[in-house]
């Protein structure tokens, strides 16, 4: 396999997703994708649910998608990242309404991040940012994170989103 490919990356994506499921024990659909590109400026990762217009579709079913964004992955943590759309995921799951079209993020949201060992800090975009506990690193520990991977990621150094959409 190549050196220049998104492949492990993702493959490290679903492995640690996997790896939340079972720890947590989550009962969630297995209706999603993974997905690993530049986006705006604005956003460090998302979720978009498969009502989206753009929404993927295979063969069986319509998808939700977890995103990545390229420009900010190699300086934020991924797996932060993975677990806040994870969050948005399971309230989508679970039929609870945890942002708004917005991106303000609801107490539902931050319950459901704080669940998987996230802390929210309160802002204009209610509780959008998150950051790791020490639980969380911990978790990191025993998950034995493969962070190499993400670094076929660009590297925005001098940007920092505002109003980032996580």
């Amino acid at each position: 396999m190549s050196e220049n490919s998104f492949i492990p990356a993702l493959k490290e994506s679903e492995r640690f997703i996997n790896f939340m499921v079972n720890r947590f024990k989550l009962d969630i659909k297995q209706d999603y994708v993974i997905t690993i590109n530049k986006t705006s400026k604005n956003t460090i990762g998302y979720f978009m649910p498969k009502e989206s217009p753009e929404h993927y579709k295979n063969t069986k079913q319509d998808l939700n998608n977890i995103n990545l964004n390229t420009l900010y992955i190699k300086d934020k943590n991924p797996y932060e990242v993975l677990t806040h759309e994870l969050a948005h995921f399971i309230n989508k799951n679970d039929g609870v309404k945890g942002c708004s079209s917005n991106q303000y993020h609801n107490k539902h949201f931050k319950e459901q991040a704080e669940r998987l060992s996230l802390e929210c800090v309160k802002s204009v975009k209610g509780f959008a940012q998150t950051k790791p506990t020490e639980a969380f690193k911990e978790m990191l520990k025993e998950f034995k994170p493969q962070k190499e991977v993400f670094d076929i990621c660009q590297n925005v150094k001098d940007t920092k989103p505002k109003g980032s959409r996580l």
